[in-house]
């Protein structure tokens, strides 16, 4: 066995859930042989329920993970530190003493291929585990077509460190609580709806270019938070309508019947000018003094940049890397980076003091308020809402009640109303 082979794994997922025949009573075969061989143990050291959830959680993603590739590896954890009240495991009360005892008790019966981890100085290396041919005997044996089903017990919110990698967060706050609650509600209400795409009306091209399987694999909302700070991000991401083109989106059905989807305007540059306490000038804020109209598309690329850097320079290396690519697609030679930077500041000077200081991901958690507010608004109220982060789209019919919850809940945040197209 390499280290190679071994890197071909991925974390055990601690929330999914599964009555599937195979699972069940592959684990009720092991529990008994448990019971039969580790009696005196099990009866003085262990809780007997909370073995068999552990049993079960194990066995279910060993079976997941099999199906989604035969040679990859389930890493796992033995050590106590991992197992603490804000870490990973203990959200669904693992236990270090129970996943110790039973997948030794899986590797010494053939039922897993195990190799414990290393903890060496910088040698670091966490235990991995997959099924064993025994093991998967045991399933085909116990399978029954058709029934049973793997649900993901995953909560609706993912925190993230300043590399992108998901972390432990306390769950016990009355504000994270409020989060979890709020993107349950969405979720379960969404699940009452039908939505998918008039595939009739899609040009062949671009329906040869988009792949359907998406949509039967997310259709829940996660709300996504960054840095390890619940006021960053939070904008609500992983169903399958944020994820095809723009052009598909106005194909997209709810209950069979056609959708329309309103847009807030120029919202990050617009709630700038409302945390200082200022209206925004009327008109399309990206129409800068001295540059043609038809370099909107650098320009709005060139804002989001700016709020969310934190340095000019890198600022003006990005506008202009932007610049170059949007260059090659459309043959639209545009200004230099400097130039449309200058700009942006000529047009814009209430804004000077928001560049080059990282505010986009301040500016996502309030713009993902805004979007929890009115979807949760119009849940209540028997319509379907999908986000699209500062968009939204609703059956045409409902368009107007979209506008109106649209225009309240912005003005109830900043006591002015927003463009809306």
């Amino acid at each position: 066995m390499t280290l190679k082979q071994l890197d071909n794994s991925r974390p055990i997922d601690i929330w999914i859930w599964s009555n599937k025949p195979e699972i069940r009573k592959t684990a009720e075969y092991i529990f008994t042989q448990l019971q039969q061989k580790k009696k005196l143990r099990l009866k003085s050291d262990f809780h007997l329920p909370r073995v068999k959830n552990h049993l079960k959680v194990i066995l279910t993603d060993l079976l997941v993970v099999h199906k989604e590739d035969p040679q990859k590896y389930l890493s796992f954890s033995r050590q106590n530190a991992d197992y603490v009240p804000a870490g990973r495991y203990h959200k669904i009360f693992l236990h270090p003493k129970y996943m110790a005892f039973l997948t030794d008790f899986l590797a010494e019966e053939g039922f897993i291929e195990f190799h414990k981890g290393i903890y060496f100085d910088e040698c670091r290396r966490k235990s991995r585990m997959r099924a064993t041919p025994k093991l998967l005997r045991h399933f085909r044996k116990h399978r029954v077509p058709g029934k049973g089903i793997i649900l993901s017990r995953k909560p609706g919110i993912i925190m993230r460190d300043a590399k992108k990698r998901d972390v432990s967060f306390d769950t016990d706050t009355l504000e994270v609580k409020n989060l979890l609650r709020n993107i349950w509600k969405i979720n379960k209400h969404l699940k009452e709806y039908e939505i998918s795409l008039d595939v009739e009306k899609i040009p062949a091209k671009l329906l040869a270019e988009y792949k359907p399987d998406i949509i039967g694999k997310y259709q829940k909302y996660i709300r996504i938070f960054n840095n390890r700070d619940f006021n960053q991000g939070g904008r609500f991401y992983c169903h399958w309508t944020q994820m095809i083109p723009k052009e598909l989106r106005k194909h997209i059905l709810i209950n069979g019947k056609e959708t329309v989807e309103l847009d807030y305007s120029c919202l990050h540059i617009t709630m700038l000018y409302a945390l200082d306490g200022k209206i925004p000038p009327e008109g399309d804020l990206y129409n800068l003094i001295h540059i043609s109209s038809e370099h909107r598309e650098i320009i709005k690329k060139a804002f989001l940049i700016a709020i969310n850097d934190e340095a000019e320079r890198s600022v003006i290396a990005a506008i202009n890397k932007s610049r170059k690519e949007i260059e090659r697609e459309t043959g639209i030679i545009s200004p230099k980076a400097k130039e449309i930077f200058f700009y942006m500041q000529v047009t814009h000077p209430a804004l000077i003091g928001h560049f080059c200081r990282g505010r986009g991901l301040f500016l996502q958690r309030i713009d993902s308020d805004l979007a929890e507010n009115i979807m949760l608004e119009l849940f209540s109220q028997g319509i379907c809402v999908l986000s699209i982060h500062d968009s939204f789209i609703v059956n045409t019919e409902h368009r107007d009640k979209l506008y109106e919850s649209m225009k309240y809940h912005f003005y109830n945040r900043f006591n002015f109303y927003p463009n809306i197209k």
